[in-house]
């Protein structure tokens, strides 16, 4: 029962019980780095995450829009792009869309994208309770507080307020010393 049980509630508050998989993932992934936190040190585990997440990210993202851009050259190519909704993209506006993820034509790879988010917040405020941030995360999500502050529309934003929770409740019961049990 305890904060496991409050967690579940809570969780199904935002209409998921942790069924979907990235939600999984997230969720492990608060688990593990809570259980292993006294041995990050903030500026390698970034360092680390970065390497490990936005490396493969950044040049992959590159590569689909250069080839994208190049099928646009093949006719054939062309129409069946147009069809599926794809649209040249300058390399300035290709650029801004795989920094922002907004209007990104690799929209699959927002998980590795918000994971990487969800660490580097969590080791910066690895020094605060999180149950407290579990609290904090979930109210700004409920509240859709960054759509009343005006700032809507952004894709990765809405992602992070969603996966961040699943993070935190991951956290806040590693801390309790739960267990997890696969069912």
């Amino acid at each position: 029962a305890g904060a496991a049980g409050a967690i579940r509630r809570s969780v199904r508050l935002l209409g998921n019980d942790l069924r979907i998989p990235h939600e999984r993932v997230f969720f492990v992934s608060g688990y593990l780095f809570q259980r292993r936190l006294t041995r990050y040190r903030t500026a390698s585990f970034i360092g680390d995450k970065a390497v490990k997440l936005m490396v493969p990210y950044l040049p992959f993202s590159l590569l689909s829009y250069l080839l994208i851009n190049l099928a646009f050259s093949v006719p054939s190519f062309a129409s069946i792009l147009i069809g599926g909704g794809y649209a040249r993209t300058p390399a300035l506006d290709a650029l801004y869309q795989i920094v922002t993820h907004q209007n990104h034509i690799d929209q699959h790879l927002w998980l590795v994208y918000t994971l990487f988010i969800v660490f580097v917040l969590s080791i910066l405020l690895k020094k605060v309770d999180p149950r407290i941030l579990f609290v904090v995360f979930l109210l700004i999500r409920l509240f859709n507080v960054f759509n009343a502050l005006g700032v809507s529309g952004i894709t990765l934003l809405s992602y992070t307020t969603v996966q961040i929770v699943f993070f935190t409740a991951g956290r806040v019961l590693a801390q309790g010393n739960g267990r997890l049990r696969v069912a």
